[in-house]
């Protein structure tokens, strides 16, 4: 992993004590001929004003053969990227023990490396001759001109293979418009100030979990592609996918050399990426993207039902099962009824035909008694689940639950009443469940009625949402 080092030599290392100089780092370039090529873009583009202050650069120096990729751009678009070239930060070869960012005048960052005894930039260029120092700062002589790179957000935006992540991340945004910042620059018809107006952005999923958008962070991320998500085989994972993507981005920069099979992602979550589940993608201005190839057994959550399907004797129904779920769950835990209050003149499990599975678990009191529920969800993935029961409804029968989570109350006073003898959806809530295994969600069932209380449950829904 890139790590952004702060550590500088003391001034006596970085300088020889015979070295001696006059010369501006703009002095250096004007009266050196084999740089005239590049002196003459700065002098287009206006940047040798800047390069004349009285301010700290370093200066990185393309081989003048790849200037020539610079002739057909406009003078804006040739600025933008000698810009890329230009830094406040005063770097030498001494300050990159492993890895440096530099952050230059058009806001991107360069990331420097020290590999097999040479420096790389963004890990493509070479630096050819550096330390060429100045009164104000040093040249570096490079390779080739540095790619001007969009950063990892602008990547996600601007391909349209990567539409349902960009639309999932936008959902968030927000643009508001910052009066305090903003300046009076008169008054309406009517009398209202009229404002040279600046806008501002918020986006919830960089505030919580990595701003995809800064120049200012690094980081290492898996993409799906629509066609992955969309497909037969995995569109069923979508939903978990998009649900779970910050499980899919890491703080800094792994090349493909560096990459571990088990990384922290930004929710502080492990990340199990075997390398067949992944190809390089492209680098960006803020780190680097891959593309992922497959979403099986990579931790991506589905819609898991619980299904009611044999029952062995009083205290235990087995045969509970996950529906198209992650190929190492081959089958989940029983339930089990762990708590029943009150005096139960009848109590029992009876498996029916149901309206979706042809089974359906129906519990049977009288005498307006309750009991308790439990599920365990064991290796169930972390995030967040809408949580439905198709359960039947009934009116005369007087069935009302809590939900609980680990022992957290989820929901309250949930009605199966009115209506007739019909199965229907309905939602309990979204939780969100934080550990991989241990988890159980629980139903007390209140029986308010004193003559006769039924339960019908179909099945059990968990489905991944944002």
């Amino acid at each position: 992993m890139f790590l952004l080092n702060a550590c500088v030599d003391p001034w006596e290392d970085r300088f020889n004590k015979e070295f001696q100089t006059t010369q501006t780092v703009w002095e250096l370039l004007e009266t050196n001929q084999e740089y005239s090529d590049f002196v003459a873009l700065l002098k287009e583009t206006e940047l040798d004003s800047i390069l004349r202050r009285s301010a700290s650069f370093s200066v990185y120096i393309p081989e003048r053969t790849s200037l020539e990729s610079l002739s057909g751009l406009t003078t804006g678009q040739k600025k933008s990227i000698l810009n890329f070239h230009l830094s406040n930060s005063i770097v030498y070869s001494s300050d990159v023990i492993e890895s440096l960012s530099v952050k230059t005048l058009n806001g991107k960052q360069i990331f420097l490396e020290r590999r097999d005894g040479e420096i790389i930039l963004n890990q493509t260029t070479r630096l050819l001759k550096g330390d060429i120092r100045a009164t104000n700062g040093a040249l570096h002589e490079i390779e080739q001109l540095l790619e001007l790179r969009s950063n990892i957000y602008e990547i996600i935006q601007n391909n349209v293979e990567f539409s349902s992540t960009a639309d999932f991340i936008s959902e968030g945004s927000e643009v508001f418009f910052d009066e305090e910042n903003s300046l009076p620059v008169g008054l309406d018809s009517i009398g209202q100030t009229i404002y040279d107006s600046v806008w501002v952005t918020t986006n919830d999923f960089f505030t919580q979990y990595a701003d995809l958008n800064s120049e200012d962070e690094s980081y290492t991320v898996f993409l799906a592609e629509d066609s992955l998500l969309d497909s037969f085989q995995n569109g069923e994972l979508k939903g978990g996918y998009l649900a779970t993507l910050p499980r899919f981005i890491t703080h800094g920069i792994y090349t493909e050399d560096d990459l571990p099979q088990e990384l922290i992602s930004v929710n502080g979550q492990k990340l199990f990426l075997p390398g067949e589940m992944y190809d390089f993608y492209k680098s960006a201005s803020n780190g680097l993207v891959y593309k992922l190839n497959s979403l099986a057994n990579i931790g991506v959550p589905l819609s898991v039902t619980w299904e009611f399907t044999d029952a062995s004797d009083f205290d235990t129904i087995r045969g509970i099962k996950s529906t198209n779920y992650l190929d190492r769950i081959e089958a989940l835990e029983e339930i089990s009824v762990t708590e029943i209050d009150g005096d139960f003149t009848e109590f029992a499990y009876e498996i029916k035909n149901g309206a979706l599975n042809r089974d359906y678990l129906k519990i049977g009191t009288t005498g307006g008694t309750s009991a308790t529920i439990v599920f365990d969800l064991p290796q169930i993935i972390p995030g967040k689940y809408r949580l439905t029961i198709n359960a039947i409804i009934r009116a005369v029968d007087g069935i009302r639950y809590d939900a609980y989570l680990n022992g957290n109350l989820i929901s309250a006073g949930n009605s199966l009443n009115g209506g007739t003898y019909q199965f229907e959806l309905r939602e309990i809530g979204t939780v969100e469940i934080m550990e991989a295994e241990d988890n159980v969600f629980s139903m007390v069932i209140d029986g308010s009625n004193s003559q006769l209380t039924k339960c019908y449950i179909d099945y059990l829904l968990f489905e991944p949402v944002k």
